[in-house]
């Protein structure tokens, strides 16, 4: 079990030290930190945090788990970007709790989607339309304009840059573009997974220790 909640930060990306303080999604002012964003090691690995689900998953805040990606996608059939990730491995710390199913982790990415508890409209100052779809985020918007991959991924680095791209959120757009080059725009990557020791890089950051 972990010790203390993962690191969290005011509404301008300062780090908070006071883990009593509320949720910015219930209504507090204790906000995701921009440096939770995912990075790449190396061509094949990257590191990231994720929702998951601790009561399927038996699984408690703060764990390790390394994802294998196969090749396939589990919600678009031929997806271009899931099969850039052949060979390529990712480890996710678990830092929340998501309504996600036993087998799903949601990766935190930016301008990845909202979700059901939106507290990024208020951080950044904007409105869910400039966020793109409440699930899937940029990525589902441009593929509703178009189903050529790489038109949507251009569609999807516009936003990124229009959203993210001021003063103060160079974490946010380097999150971006892991996004769109790493990760290769992958809709849902179909992946094999196991437990393992969390790399002091990810709980460096987090301030999250299992």
């Amino acid at each position: 079990m972990a010790g203390t909640p993962a690191t969290s930060c005011s509404i301008s990306n300062a780090s908070e030290s006071d883990y009593s303080e509320a949720n910015a999604c219930g209504g507090g002012t204790a906000y995701a930190c921009y440096d939770l964003s995912p990075w790449s090691v190396c061509n094949t690995l990257s590191y990231g945090y994720a929702a998951v689900s601790f009561g399927t998953l038996q699984s408690t805040c703060g764990h390790c788990y390394q994802m294998q990606f196969t090749g396939p996608s589990s919600n678009a059939p031929g997806d271009q970007g899931s099969q850039t990730l052949v060979g390529k491995t990712m480890i996710v710390q678990a830092i929340n709790n998501g309504g996600v199913s036993a087998d799903q982790f949601d990766i935190m990415i930016p301008g990845g989607g909202v979700g059901a508890n939106d507290a990024c409209t208020t951080q950044w100052n904007t409105n869910t339309n400039d966020l793109g779809e409440t699930y899937g985020g940029f990525l589902a918007t441009c593929k509703q304009q178009s189903a050529d991959y790489s038109t949507y991924k251009s569609c999807v680095l516009q936003k990124c840059t229009s959203m993210f791209g001021g003063s103060g959120m160079s974490s946010l757009m380097a999150g971006c573009n892991w996004f769109l080059n790493w990760y290769g725009a992958a809709d849902d990557p179909a992946f094999t997974y196991t437990e393992v020791t969390c790399p002091s890089a990810l709980t460096s950051n987090s301030g999250l220790h299992d």
